[in-house]
């Protein structure tokens, strides 16, 4: 009856608070004045902007109640949750089709003036001050290692704005220990042994120790920026302290469950949040599972320490019902996540123990602190090396996916079944278990190795084509979107690359190429030649971000061929790199498929990148390309990108656009689907059909699509 209740109350609130939602956005889009904001987030710095967001407090002096959420371009500008800042701006509705905004209930977004003049005001202003003493201690003390000073920074008091984007904060993600870099539970625990170790020497009542732990912990909640992890966690915690006051045995579960609809209630956008829900399935994988693992690593591995035993076990319970959720949020699985677990927690505590140690002494000594805060940042580095190894073993991390209602559905399935049956363990069982794994792989791999198609990855406003024969996979750009690269690959059951092409070096055609890195084994990247020679931006920034990768770049020419399985790319165009790397220079390919090997194609497809209709046109005149049978439409469908004389001498039986959804830019645009269709071409697109695979069989090409 609970759970039914809660299921109607949940969509009742929901529906409302959409619409509350909407009104607050049409009522606030195009206002303008002083804006007054309180920073609620640390600055999140990208390649091309930092921004914040923040509750805006009052707009030409008129206070907005409840304070809506903002998100603020501040240029260079740099500040601190806590801070409030003040200037000239207007606010704008959010992009539409985003689901960011809405998840976290973000109503507007604003640039403001230079002459922000950011300050800190309010009753936590102290604390937030010594948090920013703290972030600019651990930087004077660093001495260069980035790596180390992002990772303590986010350890001890929840400053992600040097880790969010970093190397070391991939490798965490691909070896399985990305929550050891968000405040949560684990941080509180450390905090809380503590603060009881301090407190054990007094002579204080049990009762009065109690409540100086609760405010302690509620100061360091405030210390760390308040993090939706750490705050379910200081719930928990909370709760279980008050037991001392009402003289009643603490219900770990029973503060679980207060705990979740407390954080919702507070605040429903928080049902929507990822690392919410990652930090409570884990806590309830603890709660319920922890003693079945214990039993199970003791009985399995009766020779290993115990301390290694225990941490072992915790890992393996919390990981049961976080393990799903996980895939579907983020696209991969981690393989060596107990390991990696394993080895980070002692590490993990030690720097976090001397990190907030260091903290502490710092506010009162500062020349004593820094000196300490060397040693914490030795620590990490140690941490940071450990993770780095194991991110970098081959294979450590493959692309996977799931739909988060499956996850829900799996971790439910799990929790019950184990929960019922509460199995002993069985070696016959384990070992039946993995050679049926292992039997799966081999069918899998075996299939996979003699398919022969092209799919056209949902990857949103971008590009992504999977191209394999013979064995051998090859993937013509990468889109921007991360998660949907790696769960598109995954569908695909693709863990080794043979090589990438880059058409262009614009972002919705290569910047989810560093995302792969552990993910997927790429043997070599191809780009035009032109663009290993470059001096523009995108072209330095691409070849830098390939060198730190440690991937080796190949160039190609007009003329130039790479041929696997029954599959040959020709490179066609550009001719000459004149645009410094823009739309004009995109590498553009023409796929010939001879199934019988007798040197004509049997098939032919044109891959174009974001040419226009002039550059195509001067393919066509130049002979290097005539009637095809498939078309990878140019520029997703762009008004430029095909004119009648093009889409005449093509001729294409089939027409691909890679395309999002509501994407701003009004693509695939009214005139060129006329165009298409006008010719008998079949169009096909992402935003409708999903993935869109042509398989080549003996009897021709099928076309399938996801949706």
């Amino acid at each position: 009856l609970c759970l039914l209740l809660g299921v109607f109350l949940g969509g009742f609130c929901g529906s409302g608070g959409a619409y509350a939602y909407g009104l607050r956005v049409s009522s606030l889009d195009g206002v303008s004045g002083e804006l007054v904001l309180h920073v609620v987030e640390d600055t999140r710095v990208s390649s091309w902007s930092s921004s914040c967001i923040c509750r805006l407090i009052s707009v030409d002096g008129e206070k907005l109640l409840p304070a809506p959420k903002v998100l603020v371009d501040m240029g260079d500008e740099s500040v601190f949750y806590g801070q409030e800042i003040i200037g000239i701006g207007t606010l704008s509705a959010p992009k539409v089709g985003s689901s960011y905004y809405r998840s976290q209930a973000i109503v507007a977004v604003s640039r403001l003036g230079d002459d922000v003049g950011p300050q800190f005001s309010g009753i936590t202003a102290p604390v937030c001050i010594l948090r920013e003493q703290t972030v600019l201690a651990v930087s004077a003390a660093s001495g260069g290692d980035d790596s180390a000073e992002a990772v303590l920074q986010a350890l001890i008091c929840g400053y992600r704005t040097k880790l969010s984007g970093s190397a070391i904060y991939e490798d965490f993600k691909l070896a399985g220990v990305g929550h050891l870099v968000a405040v949560s539970g684990a941080h509180l625990s450390v905090m809380f042994a503590l603060i009881s170790l301090g407190l054990r020497g007094t002579r204080l009542s049990r009762k009065a120790r109690a409540a100086l732990q609760v405010v302690a912990l509620l100061l360091y909640l405030c210390f760390a920026a308040i993090p939706l992890s750490a705050l379910r966690a200081a719930v928990m915690v909370g709760l279980g302290l008050a037991s001392y006051f009402s003289e009643r045995r603490a219900s770990v579960l029973n503060a679980l469950g207060f705990c979740i609809i407390a954080v919702i209630a507070l605040n429903p956008a928080n049902a929507l949040s990822a690392s919410f829900l990652l930090s409570a399935s884990s806590t309830l994988g603890i709660v319920l599972f922890a003693a079945l693992a214990n039993y199970w690593v003791s009985q399995l591995l009766p020779f290993i320490p115990r301390a290694v035993a225990d941490a072992l076990a915790l890992t393996i319970a919390a990981t049961m019902l976080s393990l799903p959720f996980g895939i579907a949020l983020f696209g991969q699985c981690s393989l060596v996540c107990l390991p990696a677990n394993l080895v980070s927690a002692p590490l993990f505590t030690l720097a976090c123990t001397v990190g907030l140690g260091a903290a502490a002494i710092h506010a009162a000594l500062p020349g004593v602190g820094l000196v300490v805060m060397k040693v914490a940042l030795a620590i990490c580095g140690v941490l940071c090396e450990a993770v780095r190894l194991l991110a970098h073993i081959p294979y450590a991390c493959v692309p996977a996916t799931i739909s988060v209602v499956a996850a829900g559905a799996i971790a439910i399935a799990l929790g019950l079944g184990l929960w019922l049956l509460w199995p002993k363990p069985n070696t016959g069982t384990i070992a039946a278990l993995t050679g049926l794994c292992a039997l799966s792989f081999v069918i899998c791999a075996i299939m996979l190795h003699g398919s022969c198609r092209i799919v056209m990855l949902d990857v949103g406003q971008g590009d992504a084509i999977l191209l394999q024969s013979g064995g051998r996979s090859i993937l013509i750009d990468t889109g921007n979107q991360d998660k949907l690269l790696k769960e598109a690959l995954a569908r695909s059951h693709i863990v080794h690359l043979d090589a990438v092409l880059i058409t262009h070096p614009d972002a919705d055609h290569c910047a989810s190429l560093a995302s792969l890195a552990g993910v997927c084994r790429i043997d070599g990247v191809y780009v035009s030649t032109g663009l290993l020679e470059g001096h523009c931006a995108n072209c330095v920034g691409f070849r830098a971000m390939c060198e730190e990768l440690g991937l080796d770049l190949h160039g190609l020419d007009v003329g130039s061929t790479l041929s696997f399985g029954t599959f040959a790319l020709r490179v066609i165009w550009p001719e000459a790199y004149i645009a410094c790397g823009e739309n004009e220079d995109s590498l553009c390919v023409l796929l010939a498929q001879d199934e019988g090997g007798d040197g004509t194609p049997d098939w032919q497809m044109l891959f174009t990148g974001d040419v226009g209709a002039l550059q195509l046109q001067q393919m066509i005149d130049g002979g290097a390309v005539g009637d095809i049978d498939a078309l990878k439409v140019s520029h997703h469908g762009s008004a430029t990108g095909l004119d009648s004389a093009t889409v005449s001498a093509l001729s294409p039986e089939l027409a691909l656009i890679s395309v999002g959804a509501h994407n701003r830019y009004g693509h695939p645009a009214d005139s060129v689907l006329e165009l298409l269709q006008g010719e008998g071409a079949h169009v096909l697109r992402t935003d409708r059909d999903g993935d869109i695979s042509l398989i080549f069989t003996s009897k021709g090409v099928r076309v399938q699509t996801q949706r």
